[in-house]
């Protein structure tokens, strides 16, 4: 395993002075509950759209995976499964792609 330095959602948006951003990629494969979890909900309603992988692994199971669409959702996002999440949440290597756009105000 190497090990690779790394910044907050939130630190990146204060050191590049990040006030809207249009559309933010996310592959970082099976990190994604991890980081959007713990990015604070005023950084996260900054972002219009955003296109993501979500990966599932056995490990993650359910819960990580709902907490996330739940998250997104209290906070003003429409999702669209691109491609459908897998039927076994806990199916080895599952991975699927999600939009989560910012409803109209």
């Amino acid at each position: 395993m190497e090990k690779v330095p790394t910044i907050s959602l939130e630190e990146l948006w204060e050191r590049e002075k990040i006030e809207k951003c249009d559309l933010l990629k996310c592959d970082i494969e099976g990190a994604e509950y991890e980081v959007f979890l713990n990015t604070p909900p005023e950084v996260l309603r900054q972002i219009k759209q955003m296109v993501m992988e979500w990966h599932f692994f056995p490990e993650i199971g359910e819960e990580k995976p709902k907490q996330l669409e739940e998250y997104l959702r209290e906070l003003g996002f429409h999702l669209t499964w691109l491609s459908p999440p897998p039927k076994d949440w806990s199916h080895p290597l599952g991975l699927a792609l999600l939009q989560a756009e910012q409803k109209e105000k």
